[in-house]
C-alpha cells in the first residue's frame, strides 16, 4: 500500500529539517529498513529508515531543501500503484515539462520585493526579525495569528512561496545552496541552470579565493553564537589553579583502572567537581529566558565537542549523582556517538551547564560563549608546570587557568566568584571531589 515519507519529530524541540542526503533515487526498490536518506535538525544529523517494502516512486524534498515537521518527502508504492491521489495536494515538484510555463502574475510573488517603512503592521517580534533579515515588507504577508497579527511561520510561508517562483533546475538550486549564490540575483528570462549559478559564482572569485556556502550547522552555531552575545551580559572570571596533585591521582587511577579498559582525562575530574560545586551554587545552575529562571536540582553537564570544524554539545545526565567511573564511561560514549553521528536527540537536549576544552591545543585563556538559556560556561586551559610560590617557597606546580563565563543579568560578580573559588578548591584537593 502507498505511503507518504513524512519529516519526523527528533526531540521536543525540532520544528523543520533539511534532507542532507538521499540513499536512494527515485525508480529504486526498498526493503523495510533501508535507509533512505539523512535529514539535519538544528542539532544533528539522522537516518531515516523504510518502513514497508515498495519503490521510491516520488521524491518530493530534494537534497539541501528544508521543510516543517510532518511535510512530505517522498512516496513509497508498489511498481505499478497509483499515486495520483497522493499528490494532488500540491506537494509534487514541477516537472520538466512545466518549466516554460509562464504563472499568472496574481499566482506569484514577486521574490524580489524590496522592503518599505510604512504603516504600522502588527506581527511578533520574531516575525518582525524574520521579515527584517529577509528584506521582506510585512504589508504583503497576511498573518494567521489573532486578529490578523502576522505570525513568524506567516512570514516564513511567504519566503517559501517567493523563493518558489523562482524557476531554476534541481541541481542549480542545490550549487546555489552550497556555494552562496542567491538565485534571485540572476536576472534572466529563462529557467536558471547550474551553469549559470557558476558564472554568477565565478565573478566574485578572485585569485587566491574560494566560495563555499557554510553548512546547515555552521549556520546554526552562528545564529546561536551571535543570538548569545547579544541577549545576554556575559563577564568572564579567570582563575589559576593548581592540578599538581590532580595531576598525580589521575595517574595513580588510571594505573589501577588500566585492566578495566578506563582511562581518566582531566576533563572526567573537571566534570565532577563543577557538578559539586553547581550543586551547592544553583545560581549557576540555572536556565533563563530573560522572563523565568529555572533552577535544576540536577546536573546535566554539556560537552563541547569538536566534528571536524564544527561543534556540537552533548549533555552528560546526573553528572552530579555519577561516580567518577561512571563519569568516564558515559562522557567517552557521548564523544564517540558525536563523532559518528549517532547521537539521540535526548543526548543534546536538557543542559543545565557546559564545558569547553582548549587544553589540548595549548591555550592558556579565552572567553566562552554561553550556550543559552544556560546562564554559565567554563572554560578549560593547558595544564603547565611553572615556578610559583608554594607554602613559602618557590617549587615547580602544574598549573592551569579557568574561566567561566556568566550571564550576569543573573549571576552576580560575587555569586560567579565564589562558584569559581569552589571549583578551584576541589581541583586543588582533588580526594574532595571523590567523596
Amino acid at each position: 500500500m502507498a505511503y507518504v515519507i513524512k519529516i519526523p519529530k527528533f526531540g521536543l524541540t525540532m520544528t523543520e529539517g533539511t534532507i542532507f542526503k538521499w540513499y536512494k533515487r527515485e525508480g529504486d526498490e526498498v526493503k523495510s529498513g533501508d535507509v533512505l536518506f539523512e535529514i539535519a535538525t538544528d542539532k544533528l544529523v539522522n537516518e531515516v529508515t523504510a518502513e514497508e517494502d515498495g519503490v521510491l516512486r516520488k521524491i518530493i524534498l530534494n537534497e539541501g531543501e528544508t521543510s516543517q515537521v510532518g511535510a512530505p518527502i517522498g512516496i513509497i508504492a508498489k511498481a505499478d500503484e497509483d499515486i495520483s491521489n497522493l499528490l494532488v495536494s500540491g506537494d509534487e515538484e514541477p516537472n520538466d515539462n512545466d518549466s516554460d510555463k509562464v504563472p499568472e502574475k496574481n499566482e506569484e510573488i514577486d521574490a524580489k520585493q524590496v522592503t518599505t517603512q510604512g504603516d504600522y503592521v502588527p506581527a511578533t517580534p520574531y516575525a518582525k526579525k524574520i521579515a527584517r533579515e529577509n528584506n521582506i515588507d510585512l504589508k504583503l504577508v497576511a498573518g494567521s495569528g489573532e486578529n490578523g497579527t502576522i505570525l513568524a511561520k506567516d512570514v516564513q510561508q511567504f519566503i517559501d512561496k517567493s523563493k518558489s517562483s523562482i524557476k531554476a533546475s534541481p541541481m542549480a538550486k542545490k550549487l546555489a545552496m552550497e556555494m552562496g549564490v542567491d538565485l534571485t540575483s540572476i536576472d534572466i528570462d529563462r529557467r536558471i541552470m547550474k551553469e549559470d549559478v557558476l558564472k554568477v559564482s565565478s565573478k566574485g572569485a578572485a585569485g587566491g579565493q574560494r566560495i563555499a556556502a557554510p553548512s546547515r550547522i555552521r549556520r546554526i552555531i552562528a545564529e546561536r553564537m551571535l543570538d548569545s552575545s547579544q541577549t545576554t551580559a556575559p563577564v568572564t572570571y579567570n582563575m589559576e589553579v593548581d592540578v599538581t596533585e590532580l595531576k598525580e591521582l589521575r595517574e595513580k587511577l588510571n594505573r589501577h583502572y588500566e585492566s578495566k579498559g578506563i582511562k581518566f582525562t582531566y576533563n572526567h575530574f573537571f566534570m565532577k567537581a563543577i557538578a559539586k560545586a553547581l550543586m551547592e551554587n544553583p545560581e549557576l545552575n540555572a536556565s533563563f529566558d530573560g522572563e523565568t529562571i529555572i533552577y535544576h536540582d540536577y546536573v546535566n553537564m554539556g560537552i563541547a565537542v569538536a566534528i571536524g570544524k564544527e561543534l556540537i554539545v552533548p549533555n552528560l545526565k546526573n553528572v552530579h549523582n555519577k561516580t567518577l567511573e561512571e563519569t568516564a564511561i558515559e562522557t567517552e560514549r557521548l564523544i564517540k556517538a558525536a563523532r559518528e553521528g549517532k547521537l539521540e536527540a535526548d543526548d543534546l537536549s536538557g543542559g543545565t551547564f557546559t564545558i569547553t576544552n582548549l587544553g589540548s591545543f595549548g591555550m592558556d585563556s579565552f572567553t566562552p560563549i554561553i550556550n543559552k538559556p544556560e546562564v554559565g560556561i567554563l572554560g578549560i586551559n593547558t595544564i603547565k608546570d611553572k615556578p610559583v610560590v608554594f607554602e613559602g617557597e618557590i617549587a615547580v606546580r602544574s598549573m592551569t587557568n579557568i574561566n567561566l563565563t556568566a550571564d550576569h543579568r543573573l549571576v552576580d560578580g560575587a555569586v560567579a566568584a565564589v562558584f569559581l573559588s569552589r571549583v578551584k578548591e576541589l581541583l586543588e584537593n582533588p580526594c574532595l571531589i571523590l567523596v
